[in-house]
């Protein structure tokens, strides 16, 4: 197998990894509609979250530790970021946010090359250099998304109380509300009540939210961004390992090969 070919090989790599991370960031309106209206567990949704990072994490440490010259390994980050956009959605949003992505990647293989290049032995510590910037660019890239969604949601349904909270605060009010009325009058009340109380709270709720609307998806991405921020930064260890594994087998397998070179180096002394 030539080095352009490999090189390709590994490009697709990314590129493959770019598509799905795309549809996983199409998904956050799925995502969108489960957070605002709490009608499921939020878990397995987590979860992909955190498995499309770190497919990315790892295809973008391969091309960044093994693609040289850099231009090559620049080329395949714009093409995982068609990638993304063909997975998620063209529009000026995504387009900005997978710009983003494009540059930080860039700049990610650029250090991982020159800090590999300064180095005397070879390490795949080099893979870490500047990868806490680009994970963060890729939970933008999925908070956008959601702040994107969210605010679609909230601008065609509003922002209202999630049903489930609304009837469990239903389920403590009913039965304060139940021990002060006799029971023979609580077939007639109650019913009565409970339909009141219901659309009573739910239109005070709304008034009061009503101003900060706009500052809702805002806060619902922020929340996520940090959470899955300080989740990659715990668990970075975990796609640092996958590169290294990934990299030992294709240097056993004979896929690529460590190098090593003879330099002359001049310095300055006093005779």
């Amino acid at each position: 197998m030539g080095k352009w070919l490999k090189a390709a090989f590994f490009s697709v790599l990314l590129i493959a990894a770019g598509y799905f991370f795309g549809t996983i960031c199409g998904r956050m309106e799925q995502f969108s509609e489960l957070l605002l209206s709490a009608s499921g567990s939020l878990i397995k949704p987590l979860l992909w979250l955190l498995f499309a990072l770190a497919v990315m994490a790892i295809a973008a440490g391969l091309v960044a530790a093994l693609l040289r010259p850099a231009w090559t390994g620049i080329l395949a980050y714009i093409l995982s970021g068609a990638g993304i956009l063909l997975g998620w959605q063209v529009s000026k949003e995504s387009f900005i946010l997978v710009l983003i992505y494009v540059l930080a990647g860039s700049l990610y293989i650029v250090g991982v090359a020159g800090d590999m290049n300064e180095r005397i032995k070879l390490s795949m510590q080099s893979i870490r250099k500047g990868q806490g910037v680009l994970l963060a660019t890729l939970a933008l890239l999925l908070c956008g998304s959601l702040y994107i969604h969210c605010t679609d949601y909230i601008e065609r349904e509003g922002f209202s109380i999630p049903d489930p909270y609304m009837d469990i605060l239903m389920e403590q009010t009913v039965k304060q509300v139940e021990d002060q009325v006799p029971e023979i009058m609580r077939p007639l009340i109650m019913p009565t009540f409970e339909e009141e109380f219901r659309d009573t709270i739910g239109e005070l709720f709304e008034q009061m939210m009503a101003p900060y609307e706009k500052l809702i998806p805002l806060t619902i991405a922020s929340t996520l961004f940090f959470s899955l921020s300080t989740i990659t930064n715990l668990l970075a260890f975990v796609p640092n390992a996958a590169v290294s594994q990934v990299v030992s087998l294709l240097v056993s397998l004979g896929i690529v090969k460590v190098v090593s070179k003879e330099q002359e180096v001049e310095r300055l002394t006093i005779d």
